[in-house]
């Protein structure tokens, strides 16, 4: 792992605890897009449903992780297309 990869999920992480969700969507898509696979994400965004998550909420409080997995995909995909 790179040092720009380590200090960017410090950063996503802090992002988890100190700003909005959707800073954490805008942070994430920019980490799927800059780094090879970012399953950092995916964990950060499990992360979020074990802090935030409702369980009233549609899909039992798995919200965060399931926007998590489609930042990664859309990461993924957006690389394909620019590269």
């Amino acid at each position: 792992m790179t040092k720009k990869r380590i200090i960017f999920t410090l950063v996503l992480l802090g992002v988890v605890f100190y700003m909005p969700w959707w800073a954490m969507v805008v942070v994430g898509l920019v980490g799927a897009f800059c780094f090879a696979p970012y399953y950092e994400v995916i964990a950060l965004g499990a992360l979020v449903d074990i802090l935030y998550g409702a369980p009233t909420l549609s899909f039992k409080g798995a919200l965060g992780f399931l926007v998590s997995i489609a930042i990664f995909f859309a990461g993924v995909y957006m690389k394909k297309i620019v590269r």
